[in-house]
């Protein structure tokens, strides 16, 4: 009601005044530093709400500037001048509006998605004190959950394809794969021959595959257009799908239009010209105008029966419904393979951006399968707490120590004698672990015990047992395992030379000495 009793020119202002109150807001918020991933997307959601508003009030003032109707004119005119009767009118409405809604309160802008001011810091000191120690934890929890991640997902650190997965492992002619392997090559799309893409199937899973990247990415990056990030890539296709070079797809041929008529006077029987194959069988059947579903067998008996007639006297339920062909707007035949290389040009681009959830998910993957349950929960429950950087500590560490600070194995600031002491100044690299840095003795003799070493033993196919400890090194941990290999063979027990026996006076002897003082009595 407010606005319906503003006059042109006032909600003109207002508009305005909310534009850029919301880029000013928009601008706060980028330059805010948030402790966690999630609370990073949480603010790119509300700076993309922020942006949807702007754009609604300048749709909103064009159609105002534009004045089809010329009611902002007639406006204008009327303020114009020393006339006081528009002046005196315009009081009166407001009179009339205010009896009417005594209780009326002003209508506020779109206050919710501005962010709040902070408040200005002071000395902390008692009450101060507690908010400012707060203040770190409240950090970032200004803005609601727009979107929802699943688990797997982390709030959008990590891609979960289960749901793909399972398709892919029951597509046609694919071989079963474990979901850690799927996640390095689910791109690698052109390993497929294309008869298997022909296929409903196959189509389908393209398109979840599809539908899934493009609203992870909306997700993830609120303030990207996938359309935009799409571009590049089907540009692309294009060029090279007219060209037939688009990978995967290169010795595809498109359809052609022109059906070839068969000479049935070469052939005796339709056992004959069933040998020509379905595909021209086809052919033949169009260039009649005939039906030409069915097998290959009913499509030579219904091509055969033609011989020897014509069009006239053939059978008017052999004829085919003349339809329009398939069109793709030029006036050429659309190809039908075309739209699944298009899904595959989208998965190309979309895994291309999203390169580096894609690596993180194979490395939580991987993390998750060297660990327990019990160490997978207590993971889950510190996501939360994980900061995206340590800039916020600094506001703790006086100003005399921020230039030359030392911190422990967890990148907290400590003091320089402790670090001494714990030696943290050694820097130790394990070779198993892909030249993974250690700070410390402890952090290095406890890493053989945790997921990263004890997946990299994995993947050299050795046991990672206590006799690899303090082994780093890749050619030695092989000559290692080879040696205890070859070792293993010696170490059966020898019963005829390592059997010992006790004799009444409490001597311990080998079988064979206890044997011979035996007999001799």
């Amino acid at each position: 009601r407010r606005l319906k009793m503003d006059s042109l020119l006032e909600q003109q202002r207002q508009y305005h005044e909310e534009i850029e109150r919301l880029v000013r807001g928009a601008s706060d918020v980028q330059a805010q530093r948030f402790p966690t991933p999630r609370h990073k997307i949480n603010g790119d959601h509300h700076v993309r709400r922020m942006l949807d508003r702007v754009a609604e009030c300048s749709d909103k003032l064009t159609k105002i500037y534009t004045d089809k109707d010329g009611r902002r004119q007639r406006e204008m005119d009327s303020i114009t001048g020393s006339d006081m009767a528009a002046f005196y009118s315009r009081i009166d409405s407001i009179k009339s509006f205010h009896s009417k809604y005594p209780n009326e309160i002003a209508g506020p802008m779109q206050l919710d998605l501005v962010p709040k001011p902070k408040s200005a810091a002071g000395p902390a000191t008692g009450a101060n004190a507690e908010s400012k120690s707060k203040d770190k934890e409240d950090q970032g929890t200004l803005y609601p959950d727009y979107v929802d991640f699943s688990g797997e997902e982390g709030h959008g650190r990590f891609l979960d394809l289960h749901s793909q997965h399972d398709q892919f492992v029951n597509l046609k002619g694919v071989e079963r794969s474990e979901y850690i392997q799927y996640l390095n090559t689910f791109d690698r799309l052109f390993e497929f021959p294309c008869a298997n893409k022909t296929h409903n199937q196959y189509s389908r899973y393209l398109q979840s595959l599809v539908q899934y990247l493009t609203d992870f990415f909306s997700r993830a990056y609120p303030l990207k257009s996938v359309e935009a990030v799409l571009a590049p890539g089907l540009k692309d296709f294009e060029t090279r799908w007219a060209a037939g070079t688009f990978t995967g797809w290169e010795g595809h041929t498109p359809p052609s239009t022109e059906a070839e008529a068969i000479d049935l006077a070469q052939y005796q029987s339709a056992q004959a010209l069933e040998a020509l194959g379905a595909e021209r069988l086809k052919s033949g059947l169009k260039a009649l105008g005939l039906k030409c579903g069915g097998t290959a067998a009913q499509r030579a008996e219904r091509l055969f029966s033609t011989k020897g007639k014509t069009v006239d006297q053939l059978d008017k339920a052999l004829f085919a419904k003349k339809k329009k062909p398939a069109s793709n707007g030029t006036g050429d035949v659309a190809d039908p393979c075309k739209p699944v290389a298009l899904l595959e040009a989208q998965v190309y681009r979309l895994a291309e951006v999203l390169t580096d959830q894609r690596a993180a998910t194979i490395e939580n993957v991987q993390r998750k399968q060297a660990r327990t349950a019990d160490e997978i929960d207590e993971e889950d429950e510190n996501d939360e707490i994980v900061e995206l950087d340590d800039d916020d500590d600094e506001d703790e560490i006086p100003s005399a120590q921020r230039g030359n600070v030392v911190v422990d194995w967890e990148g907290k600031p400590i003091p320089y004698w402790l670090y001494r002491l714990h030696g943290l100044s050694k820097v130790y690299n394990c070779e198993i672990c892909g030249n993974f840095p250690y700070r410390g003795p402890k952090a290095f003799q406890q890493h053989f015990t945790e997921w990263r070493h004890a997946h990299g033993m994995r993947c050299l196919g050795i046991p990672n047992t206590k006799h690899f400890v303090n082994i780093t090194k890749i050619d030695d941990a092989n000559h290692l395992w080879a040696k205890m290999q070859s070792n293993k063979g010696t170490e059966v027990f020898d019963q005829d030379n390592e059997e010992e026996y006790e004799d009444s006076m409490g001597n311990v002897v080998s079988k064979k000495v206890y044997l011979d003082l035996q007999r001799q009595g």
